[in-house]
């Protein structure tokens, strides 16, 4: 049997009813072009063309997306300049915006598509609570009950956006983990949290072991950073420390759960003066000498 060829003097625009078949991958889905222009999207799966006056395009995936989140200045009641950090979620279907957006969207190569989807959802994030937050201090921020209200009202106000179905943005999902802070501000939350911890700690402790463990501080501070100013003189420092060790109280013991106090050893009883050696006598001399008020024999 003889193969059946093309007849060449067939016009190309009745070849034009030829198709190609294609398979896009899972979660993906290809651009068509005609004349290089914008057609429409197909996949993910089987698809077909024609080959004469169509041509595929770029493959986009729709496959969950996730972009850094960070809401910057925004004011908090007090009011003090904060930064949200978080993520935001979403996917990118083609196949489901306005033909004229989506024709843009899909020649901007990965990743670059990501970013400039994220950066639009961070925009409009960034509106929606800026309001918002205003109405709490900065203290409330950082609880996690503050931030998922935040995180419902962010999402809720995405819903009513009908742009993002334009550009076919859906799926969107908001995680907020925690507000940055001016570093003045966090600088001194930490001086004052030490200082807390300072009191507590200098309450429990002696002030012999207080003081000691603020010399050794100063010494370990000075080793480090060699060029610390000193602030008082160390050999004042530690004849303090004697001192306060020698007048420390008597220490304690306990026996059958009562407290009794162990009173310290005595010291060796000092040796009694010598008298003094008498003075010898002259022929001038007509009167005894009285005694003196420091003789022990008085």
């Amino acid at each position: 049997m003889a193969k059946k060829t093309a007849d060449p003097n067939i016009p190309k625009w009745q070849k034009g009813g030829m198709r190609v078949n294609y398979h896009a991958p899972d979660f993906t889905v290809v651009v068509i072009y005609r004349d290089d222009s914008f057609v429409r999207v197909r996949g993910p799966g089987p698809l077909s063309i024609n080959p004469f006056v169509e041509r595929l395009g770029e493959e986009i995936s729709i496959k969950p997306r996730a972009y850094p989140l960070m809401v910057k200045n925004v004011l908090t009641r007090d009011p003090i300049s904060i930064t949200l950090v978080g993520k935001v979620a979403f996917t990118f279907d083609p196949r489901e915006g306005d033909a004229t957006a989506i024709a843009r969207l899909v020649k901007i190569p990965e990743p670059d598509l990501t970013n400039a989807l994220g950066d639009t959802l961070q925009e409009f994030i960034f509106k929606a609570l800026r309001a918002r937050v205003n109405e709490y201090w900065f203290e409330e921020i950082q609880r996690g009950a503050t931030l998922a209200e935040l995180e419902e009202y962010a999402l809720a106000s995405l819903r009513e956006l009908p742009s993002l179905r334009a550009f076919g943005i859906s799926n969107i999902g908001v995680l907020l983990t925690h507000a940055i802070l001016p570093q003045e501000i966090e600088m001194r939350l930490k001086e004052a949290a030490q200082r807390r911890y300072n009191a507590q700690v200098s309450g429990e402790l002696e002030q012999t072991a207080l003081l000691r463990s603020l010399i050794v501080e100063l010494v370990e501070k000075v080793n480090r950073e060699g060029n610390l100013e000193q602030l008082f003189n160390f050999t004042e420092a530690v004849n303090a420390l004697r001192q306060i060790e020698g007048a420390a109280s008597p220490a304690t013991k306990i026996i059958s759960g009562e407290v009794d106090i162990v009173p310290d050893e005595p010291a060796l009883p000092a040796p009694p003066p010598s008298k003094p050696a008498p003075k010898p006598k002259t022929k001038r001399a007509k009167k005894s000498i009285s005694p003196s008020y420091l003789d022990p024999d008085v």
